[in-house]
């Protein structure tokens, strides 16, 4: 499961940041921004992993014991480190909405 979620990651990765480029070629720089946050996201999970994985775990101590923690990291890593990428990139599109949202709502009092 970890190879299959680093493989897509790296994927997209190279994907984003192609198509990053060809938006900054063409001078649309707010399809550029957008694509390289995307980028940056997938670029970020090795950071997020070190923060989410040990989050999840912490969250099933109480319900398995402490005893069981070696046994839950070894299943919950490669979940974890899949789900980062994906938790990520939900993120990055919710800031983007939120930044279309704003450009295209007309101004209070206008």
């Amino acid at each position: 499961m970890t190879q299959i979620g680093f493989t897509t990651a790296a994927v997209l990765w190279l994907i984003t940041g192609g198509l990053a480029y060809r938006a900054a070629r063409r001078r649309d720089f707010t399809a550029h921004r957008d694509w390289m946050m995307r980028n940056y996201a997938l670029t970020f999970l090795a950071v997020t992993a070190r923060i989410l994985v040990p989050l999840l775990l912490l969250v099933q101590t109480p319900f398995r014991g402490a005893e069981a923690t070696g046994d839950l990291a070894t299943s919950m890593i490669p979940i974890g480190q899949t789900l980062v990428w994906i938790v990520n990139l939900v993120v990055v599109e919710t800031v983007i909405g939120r930044r279309r949202q704003a450009v295209t709502r007309p101004a209070a009092g206008r």
